[in-house]
């Protein structure tokens, strides 16, 4: 009786072992393709990064220009009440 016992502690050993290996196998398998998207979503949001920044860049040289175009409007307008006043003066 007391080999069966082993018998059966060696079966129950290579059967825990078996499922131990195929469940290892699984999660090498799952964390294997949990890299490869977060691989593709770290892709994802540099692209997205960088087309953001593009269009903040944009944006930045849309308000240069839309400011640059209120000073000068500005200035004519200043210079155009100086002579107005210039002329009443007179």
């Amino acid at each position: 009786m007391g080999q069966e016992l082993r018998a059966e502690m060696r079966q129950g050993e290579e059967k825990l072992r078996a499922e131990m290996a195929a469940g290892d196998e699984s999660l090498r398998a799952e964390i294997e393709q949990l890299r490869q998207e977060l691989a593709v979503s770290r892709q994802e949001s540099r692209a997205e990064h960088t087309e953001t920044r593009a269009m903040i860049k944009l944006s930045l040289g849309q308000l240069d220009q839309r400011l640059t175009a209120l000073e000068r409007a500005f200035s004519d307008l200043k210079l155009r009440v100086e002579a107005l006043e210039r002329a009443h003066a007179s």
